[in-house]
């Protein structure tokens, strides 16, 4: 089970994931950060800050 909180554009997720979809998250937020200037919310100074 998960919990998710979510604080636009943030999002907090407490709990277990599968093994799978653990990994497809990762590769997700990997693939945001990398590719910042395409996501709002997800620009070098905003990641710094948390």
């Amino acid at each position: 089970m998960v919990d998710v909180l979510d604080l636009f554009p943030r999002s907090i997720l407490r709990g277990t994931l599968p093994d799978p979809l653990l990994q497809q998250l990762t590769a997700l937020s990997e693939s945001v950060l990398a590719h910042s200037d395409l996501s709002e919310g997800a620009t070098p100074d905003q990641r710094q800050r948390f």
